[in-house]
């Protein structure tokens, strides 16, 4: 299968402070980011569609903090682990330029 993201993801470990209209001070772990989605591990359920925000330290300037929309587009929940159990992945709202160098470009 060919890949068709404009923006391949890659492998990174940032730790996420997770809010959605209805749920506040959720956290997350992301497995893999690109500078137009990511998908992280939570011990909070997310649902495909639903608007997420979430905020991390800028992986270059780590005194910084980054926030991002989204929207969920796959979930999925891993039984073998046991608190980050559930996976979402989103795409983000817009470009977000701080994870360009994780991420890489197309």
């Amino acid at each position: 299968m060919d890949e068709r993201r404009r923006y391949p993801r890659r492998t990174a470990r940032l730790v996420l402070g997770i809010e959605t209209d209805s749920r506040k001070d959720r956290a997350g772990l992301t497995r893999d980011v690109s500078p137009t989605g990511m998908a992280f591990r939570s011990p909070s359920r997310f649902d495909v569609g639903e608007t997420i925000k979430v905020s991390f330290r800028d992986p270059e300037a780590r005194q910084r903090q980054v926030e991002a929309y989204g929207t969920v587009v796959r979930t999925q929940v891993e039984p073998k682990q046991f608190i980050f159990r559930h996976v979402a992945a989103i795409r983000f709202n817009g470009h977000i330029t701080a994870l360009e160098s994780l991420g890489g470009q197309a």
